[in-house]
């Protein structure tokens, strides 16, 4: 069965969730003929308010018809009740519909992606030179500045020095989305952030969300 999924982005770096996306699908549903999830771009949803999930999710089944549909919203706290109900509370309005399956990041979706020493190395094209203070997997869902943290990693990464420092963007979501390529394709991919002693729950949520759906879909 083919599976094809599309997620509606909350911002431009979102694109870095896609390969954490197929990563999951395809752990999950081995059997399954799992396409590459489709990311909206800002530019798709130009003209509708992060707030109107509904209109969010209207346009990209109007642009991407799909089996599963997946929601990004951040938490921005370590309480993310409001937001899981809040596209709840969407989906309610949203119908016919695929299964919809929120992603709701605690913090900030950058935790997701300071595991790994090599992919930011790969992802600012530089070798790995110096040491990497990288967070604890067990802290990342906690620190206070997710964004900043991650951002200082990429510069640490980069080690240049006067003008290419200042040019250099570590906000930019190609960084963001070569990390996550790099990571997916390794044997390993995803996993630290699945193992229960890391205690990444937000990503751990995601993962079983995936899993309740899958037999009820008959995959």
């Amino acid at each position: 069965m083919m599976v094809r999924s599309t997620l509606v982005a909350e911002g431009s770096t979102d694109g870095a969730l896609g390969p954490m996306l197929t990563w999951l699908l395809e752990r999950h549903l081995p059997q399954a003929d799992v396409e590459t999830t489709h990311v909206l771009s800002m530019d798709e949803l130009s003209g509708i308010a992060k707030a109107d999930l509904v209109g969010r999710m209207r346009r990209a089944l109007d642009h991407y018809p799909c089996e599963i549909l997946f929601v990004h919203r951040d938490a921005d706290s370590e309480d993310d009740a409001p937001r899981y109900e809040e596209i709840r509370r969407a989906v309610a309005h949203l119908a016919p519909a695929p299964p919809v399956i929120a992603v709701v990041s605690i913090q900030a979706v950058e935790a997701w992606l300071m595991f790994h020493a090599d992919a930011l190395f790969h992802a600012v094209r530089k070798r790995a030179r110096v040491a990497f203070d990288l967070p604890p997997l067990r802290t990342v869902q906690s620190i206070a500045h997710p964004k900043q943290r991650f951002h200082a990693l990429l510069r640490a990464a980069h080690a240049e020095t006067g003008r290419a420092a200042s040019a250099f963007r570590p906000h930019h979501a190609d960084y963001y989305i070569a990390i996550a390529d790099f990571i997916a394709a390794t044997p390993q991919g995803f996993e630290p952030l699945l193992d229960p002693r890391n205690q990444v729950t937000a990503f751990q949520r995601l993962s079983a969300s995936i899993v309740a759906l899958a037999p009820s879909l008959n995959w």
